[in-house]
């Protein structure tokens, strides 16, 4: 498969927008603009030297330092992550108090480069040792590079080219037999394969050749390319985050050189990964990809790269499962996680939660290992930061990608309230989306241009829908959907012309079975569209002082528990064969003051239920913890009442997977 052409470039099915082009709207706009103003613009100006200035403020040493409260303080992707979401949020607010922030940051960061080019977080003597040097590194340059398609600026793209020049340089040393025990790979064998995405990025905006020469040299090396095409599971056990990093690493090799392997290996390794993906999309494990299931917890960062990986196999392959796949993760998994200000977030969490605290989950094994179990609970500063830092990054990735540009038209990748701007033929063009998606499954898109002009626009039909309904001004189209592929709709646009898309979208369950002899009940989790529908369970907020902190000032930390008279053991009516029978979808009054994702939900699936008597929390008292699916017989309330189920991301503590019984 050979993608490449004249106006996409490269090997790609669909090439982004410039950035800065689509502006959110309505409960988008809201979002974004809530989540800049939390705790990246808190970090911002709170100029913290250990996130805010590590880049100037260079660790002097590359081994690993903890101060009294368990800190370390030789981490250096803190910096990275922080800057790659503040320009994004910079680029989303024009003229805000954000790009004023990060126009003062970036001159520090640009002053701070030293002769060579280096821009890294370790001083002499220290630099080219630290696992995550390059990979910090590279994260800048892309943040700096965003900025210049954004804004341009000469001075900008010639430090990321000096930047690079310095990497390179690093490499060929550390590769030359004459400083072998000089010169230290471990910044290379680590994440440092993330220096391949943005030499690829900056051969993309130079055509200077020699930067694929070196992605390509470095991939050859230490990809995973082989691991992946010998089959089996070349995952397991490993880092969640960057496991799903690297197939993404994998596929964009494949999108700037255009050998077939690369992404064979990217399509093999994903099929790998779909088993470990959580029901609210992202892969499962602690840290480490290793078990699945409702207790089971998840990182939030991984909730992150899932949509950049997932994104990226996306717009290369041009294919609907992808888009599916990122879409369900960024509106499930990665709200849940965060506090609705922006603030704060829980480091893991899990699909079936009683309790967001430090000891969240049962401990399997008899030894010090409180990471399996803890960091449920929700912090601005969790040690370490970096689900705080990287987590602000998710909304701008999900808004830089709703629409997509092809080698004959447009493609609507995502849906959501937002107007996007592009050219078509050198004619610019408008495209407006009128949506509450995915709170409402129709979306009004109006395009707006100064003459008529021929081109393709393509919509995506989710392989959740059951098909979908197009009009054209108000009459239908005759093209035909398919759920799982893109609506080629190819005509002679003129300017005012509406389109409406009405997705049919069923009640969906995912079914366990029964467990190893009968023991346990089995359980449903229920969907709808593109969302996850799950039991809220009643929340008590307490604010503590947590066990361990990142860097920050003015910390806030909370633990949640379940109120003494939360109710959540209940086994829902339900025929599996025909759920939509037992589910009733109804819009609800949102307070006008309510934030996204504070738990006002517009909308929730009304079921039919009957409490499990015999279902109770595991733990003690003072340390509840969420038990596993009822053990059989269950014994149930002769009481059927109806219950709400809510979107995933609008909860904190939840039951997600529940047992059923066949309605009365």
């Amino acid at each position: 498969m050979n993608m490449q052409n004249d106006n996409i470039g490269f090997y790609r099915a669909y090439a982004p927008l410039s950035a800065g082009s689509i502006s959110p709207k309505g409960w988008l706009h809201k979002w974004q603009e809530t989540n800049g103003n939390g705790w990246t613009l808190t970090y911002a100006k709170n100029r913290d030297p250990g996130v805010y200035g590590k880049f100037w403020n260079r660790n002097k040493t590359s081994e690993a330092i903890m101060d009294e409260n368990d800190q370390t303080l030789t981490l250096c992707d803190y910096t990275a992550y922080f800057a790659d979401g503040f320009v994004r949020y910079a680029v989303l607010n024009p003229g805000s108090e954000l790009e004023t922030e990060w126009v003062e940051w970036l001159d520090k960061l640009l002053d701070s480069q030293d002769d060579d080019g280096y821009i890294g977080a370790f001083a002499e003597g220290a630099r080219w040792k630290h696992w995550l040097e390059l990979f910090s590194q590279t994260l800048i340059i892309d943040a700096l590079l965003y900025w210049y398609e954004a804004r341009g600026g000469q001075r900008v793209l010639d430090c990321c080219k000096k930047a690079m020049d310095c990497i390179i340089h690093a490499w060929k040393n550390a590769n030359d037999p004459a400083n072998y025990g000089k010169m230290s790979l471990t910044p290379w064998t680590g994440i440092g394969l993330a220096t391949t995405r943005t030499a690829n990025k900056l051969y993309e905006l130079t055509d200077n050749k020699a930067y694929l020469d070196f992605s390509q040299e470095v991939f050859g090396r230490f990809g995973r390319t082989e691991d992946y095409m010998r089959g089996g599971d070349a995952l397991r056990l490993g880092h969640n985050v960057i496991e799903t990093d690297y197939i993404g690493y994998t596929a964009m090799m494949y999108e700037y050189c255009g050998n077939e392997r690369y992404l064979e290996a990217s399509r093999k390794a994903w099929k790998m990964m779909e088993t470990y993906l959580c029901v609210d999309g992202q892969p499962h494990g602690g840290e480490c990809m290793i078990h699945t299931g409702a207790r089971i917890n998840c990182e939030h960062c991984s909730s992150v790269e899932l949509f950049y990986t997932a994104n990226a196999m996306a717009r290369i392959t041009g294919e609907v499962k992808y888009m599916d796949a990122a879409e369900l993760c960024i509106l499930n998994a990665y709200p849940s996680a965060k506090t609705a200000d922006g603030m704060m977030v829980a480091y893991c969490h899990s699909p079936n939660q009683l309790v967001a605290s430090e000891w969240g989950v049962p401990h399997n094994i008899d030894i010090d290992a409180d990471f399996r179990a803890s960091r449920t609970f929700f912090s601005s500063a969790h040690e370490p930061l970096c689900c705080n830092s990287c987590g602000p990054r998710g909304i701008p990735f999900y808004l830089d990608a709703m629409v997509a540009k092809e080698d004959d038209g447009i493609a609507i990748i995502y849906y959501g309230p937002y107007t996007a701007n592009f050219n078509i033929s050198d004619k610019p063009v408008t495209l407006d989306m009128d949506t509450c998606y995915p709170y409402e499954d129709e979306a009004r898109i109006k395009l707006q241009m100064q003459s008529e002009i021929d081109f393709t626009l393509k919509l995506r039909i989710p392989h959740w829908s059951s098909g979908a309904e197009i009009l054209l001004n108000g009459k239908p189209a005759k093209e035909i959907t398919v759920p799982g592929e893109m609506l080629a709709l190819k005509r002679m646009w003129k300017p005012g012309d509406i389109i409406t898309l009405k997705l049919h979208n069923p009640v969906r369950l995912h079914v366990t079975r029964k467990s190893e002899f009968a023991i346990r009940a089995a359980c449903c989790v229920v969907n709808r569209g593109a969302l996850l529908y799950t039991l809220p369970v009643n929340e008590d907020w307490q604010f503590y002082t947590a066990p361990a902190n990142g860097p920050g000032t003015n910390i806030i930390s909370a633990k949640v528990v379940m109120k003494s008279d939360a109710k959540w053991n209940y086994a829902i009516l339900m025929d599996i064969e025909n759920p939509d029978t037992c589910a009733e979808f109804v819009a609800l009054t949102v307070p006008e003051d309510a934030k996204e994702f504070d738990g006002n939900s517009p909308v929730a699936l009304r079921v039919k239920a009957k409490r499990v008597e015999n279902w109770y929390s595991e733990g003690d008292i003072e340390h509840v913890m969420t038990p596993g699916a009822p053990i059989l017989p269950m014994r149930l309330s002769e009481t059927v009442e109806e219950i709400a189920l809510i979107p995933y991301g609008h909860t904190c503590l939840r039951m997600t997977y529940l047992p059923f019984v066949p309605p009365v």
